[in-house]
C-alpha cells in the first residue's frame, strides 16, 4: 500500500507540473493584450503606447515566457497568485473569500447526485426489465441530455418566478442552495445512476449472486449483502470522477445563472477581462482538486477492493 501511495504521489507531481505548464501557455497565448486593457481602464481614452508599455513592464509581461512561468509557479506554490488586473486585489484573498461559496454548492450538488443516482439505480435493479426499470432509465437519459444552461433558467422560471418557492439569485441560506444544487447535480446523478445500474446488472450474473439467490435469499438481501459491497469500489470511483470533471467545472455555468459569488463566477469574469492571474489561479486550483480526487479514488479502491489489495500484497513479496 505504501508503495502504491508513493507511486501515485509521483504521478500526481508529474501531472501537476505538466498541467501548470499547459495552463500558463494556454493563458499566455490566448488572444488579447491585458496590458492594453488595463492601460485603457487606468488612463481611459487618453491611454498611449507609452502607457501600455509602462503597464506591461509593471506586470512583468515584457519578460520571456520561461522567466514568467518560473516566477509564477514559484509564487503560486507559496500561495501568492499575484494581484488581479481588474481591481488590484490579491487573487489569493479573493479565492479565500469565494471558495467557501463554491464548496457549499459542490457539496450540495454531490449529495443530491449521490442520493438521486442511488435511488434511480436501486429502483431499476429492484425489478429488472419492468416498467419501473424502463422509467428510471428514461429519467436518467433525460438528466444526461438536458444541459445546465437550459435546466437552470427552467428551474428559475418554474420555482422562483412563477411559484416563488425558492430564492431566484444569490446565496442567502439553505433555501437558496436548492435550485443551484439541483441544476449542477442533475447530470451527474443521471450518469451515476446509469453506471451503477450497469454495475448491478453485471454483478447479478456472477456465480456468488446466483448461488445466494438459489438458496432462497430475498432480492433485497442479495442486493445489500452481495451486490452493493462488490460494486462499491467502481461506484466510488465513478462518483469522485463526476465531482471532479462535471461538478467542479459546472460551477462556472451555475454560479453565473444564479449569481453566486463563487470560484466559477470569479473565473468567468477573469476570462472576460483577460485577467491572467485570476484565470491561472483558478485553473491551477481546479487541477489540484482533480489530482486530490483521483488520489482519493485510488486509495478508496485499494481499501474496498480485495483484488487490488491482493495485487498490492503480491507486488510487495
Amino acid at each position: 500500500m505504501v508503495r502504491m501511495i508513493l507511486r501515485r504521489l509521483g504521478v500526481a507531481a508529474i501531472t501537476f507540473t505538466l498541467a501548470s505548464v499547459l495552463i500558463f501557455l494556454l493563458v499566455d497565448l490566448a488572444p488579447g493584450d491585458p496590458a492594453k486593457l488595463l492601460s485603457e481602464r487606468r488612463y481611459g481614452a487618453n491611454s498611449t503606447v507609452e502607457n501600455v508599455a509602462q503597464v506591461r513592464s509593471e506586470l512583468g509581461l515584457d519578460r520571456s515566457a520561461a522567466e514568467r512561468y518560473v516566477s509564477w509557479i514559484g509564487h503560486a506554490l507559496r500561495g501568492d497568485f499575484g494581484s488581479s488586473f481588474q481591481n488590484g486585489r490579491l487573487v489569493a484573498q479573493d479565492l479565500t473569500e469565494k471558495v467557501g461559496v463554491s464548496v457549499i454548492l459542490i457539496l450540495c450538488a454531490a449529495v443530491f447526485a449521490l442520493l438521486l443516482g442511488v435511488l434511480l439505480a436501486g429502483l431499476g435493479a429492484w425489478r429488472p426489465g419492468g416498467w419501473i426499470d424502463r422509467a428510471t432509465r428514461g429519467v436518467a437519459m433525460a438528466g444526461v441530455s438536458v444541459p445546465m444552461f437550459f435546466l437552470g433558467p427552467l428551474l428559475l422560471l418554474a420555482f422562483a418566478l412563477k411559484s416563488p418557492l425558492f430564492p431566484a439569485i444569490g446565496e442567502s441560506g439553505p433555501a437558496s442552495w436548492v435550485l443551484p444544487a439541483v441544476t449542477l447535480g442533475c447530470s451527474s446523478a443521471a450518469i451515476f445512476a446509469i453506471v451503477t445500474r450497469v454495475l448491478v446488472e453485471e454483478a447479478m450474473t456472477q456465480q456468488y449472486v446466483i448461488t445466494s439467490r438459489s438458496v432462497g435469499a430475498l432480492p433485497s438481501a442479495v442486493l445489500v449483502r452481495d451486490v452493493l459491497p462488490n460494486i462499491a469500489p467502481q461506484a466510488v470511483t465513478v462518483f469522485l470522477t463526476q465531482v471532479g470533471f462535471t461538478l467542479l467545472p459546472g460551477t462556472t455555468i451555475v454560479e453565473t445563472i444564479f449569481a453566486w459569488p463563487g470560484i466559477g463566477d470569479y473565473f468567468l469574469r477573469g476570462l472576460l477581462f483577460r485577467d491572467f492571474p485570476v484565470m491561472q489561479a483558478v485553473l491551477l486550483l481546479f487541477v489540484v482538486v482533480l489530482i486530490v480526487l483521483n488520489l482519493m479514488a485510488d486509495l478508496i479502491q485499494g481499501v474496498l477492493d480485495p483484488r487490488v489489495r491482493r495485487s498490492l500484497r503480491k507486488g510487495t513479496t
